[in-house]
């Protein structure tokens, strides 16, 4: 496996732990309950990184297969590994952003039901992941509503650095 792919999934894992072990902090019976009027619930901020999470992987499956149907892909070598510096931006918590409102939660999903979601879009995820291995990704791009173009590799970046944002939001909101 290329050392790319590697270091992929171990952010992905690292990041998936951080977020299971903030909800783990919520006893159950506050998982769906919004702790104020204006913020949401662990259940739907679980709901929110699996709508976001879903719809990159049908992003990044769809043009990663069209670049591997039309042999756009060369060999990967020593990718570029700008998709760490979103952390310095996603991770700021002095960085206040408004969700689209296309990922806005609508209060239907319970948080049991959004972290099975969560589980079964990272499963996904991965083999899109593991699809890329060995392959050059830089030429696969897509716009993000706020961060503007991304690479394959700063796509599944930003998953992982998204959900621990979110995951620092659960255990603060859980601390107040």
């Amino acid at each position: 496996m290329h050392a790319r792919t590697v270091e992929l999934l171990e952010h992905l894992d690292a990041t998936r732990q951080c977020l299971a072990d903030a909800f783990a902090s919520v006893p159950e019976a506050q998982h769906d309950v919004r702790p104020t009027s204006g913020e949401w619930s662990a259940g739907e901020v679980l709901s929110h990184l699996a709508m976001i999470e879903t719809s990159v992987g049908e992003i990044l499956q769809k043009k990663l297969r069209r670049a591997i149907a039309t042999e756009a892909l060369s060999a990967a070598g020593n990718q570029s590994r700008r998709w760490r510096d979103l952390a310095s931006t996603l991770l700021d918590e002095g960085i206040r952003v408004q969700a689209p409102d296309f990922v806005v939660p609508d209060g239907t999903m319970t948080a049991a039901s959004a972290w099975q979601s969560l589980q079964t879009s990272r499963g996904k995820l991965r083999q899109i992941l593991l699809a890329a291995d060995g392959k050059n990704t830089e030429t696969i791009v897509s716009r993000h509503v706020l961060l503007g173009l991304l690479t394959f590799e700063e796509w599944l970046g930003f998953v992982g650095f998204h959900e621990q944002r979110h995951a620092a939001q659960i255990t603060r909101t859980r601390a107040s």
